[in-house]
């Protein structure tokens, strides 16, 4: 009964460690389209016609895909908690036998 959960296990979980390499390669390609929607952003405001009533709010439109991107960036690399500090262990393991 364990050699075919085992076999399972072996064959499933190369296949667990490919989806997150997947994903990662997948939400990098979406941080960089968001940098290059960054630049048509730009081009679209550049042509821009400031007589008209109505206005494209192009700040808030750049605001929105900067909090887009740092999700992206704190997901693909966390940052690593501090260690925490080294508490020296206090004591001399070697007992002295009595002297009998």
């Amino acid at each position: 009964m364990k050699w075919p959960l085992l076999f399972c296990l072996s064959v499933l979980s190369p296949n667990l460690y490919a989806d997150v390499d997947n994903e990662q390669r997948e939400l990098a390609l979406v941080s960089s389209q968001l940098n290059t929607l960054d630049y048509l952003i730009t081009r679209a405001e550049r042509e821009a016609d400031y007589r008209a009533a109505r206005q494209f709010d192009y700040d808030a439109l750049r605001l929105d895909i900067r909090t887009l991107q740092a999700g992206i960036d704190a997901y693909l690399r966390p940052e690593r908690s501090a260690p925490k500090p080294v508490t020296p262990l206090g004591g001399d393991y070697l007992s002295q036998a009595p002297h009998e």
